[in-house]
């Protein structure tokens, strides 16, 4: 069965799951991490990808893993972010 790029996880994607998973606002982790909630915005949207640094961030503010977000899991295996 094929699988509808709409329906891949993506980087936005995780955050904004995480982030709700937390019950946190985009304005709350936009003040958590030190971005704007539009910034955050486009990163759910897949409109912009967080620098590295940010990305950690994200992830620690979020009590999940930088791998978690990318859907990989320490040994480089795609991973889905309910699994995780």
């Amino acid at each position: 069965m094929a699988v509808a790029l709409d329906d891949l996880p993506t980087l936005g994607r995780n955050i904004r799951e995480a982030r709700k998973a937390i019950k946190m606002s985009q304005r709350q982790l936009a003040r958590l991490i030190g971005a704007s909630h539009t910034t955050v915005g486009r990163y759910e949207a897949d409109v912009l990808e967080p620098k590295i640094s940010r990305l950690q961030a994200i992830a620690e503010t979020l009590q999940t893993t930088i791998e978690r977000l990318l859907d990989r899991d320490p040994d480089g295996k795609e991973v889905p972010y309910a699994q995780c």
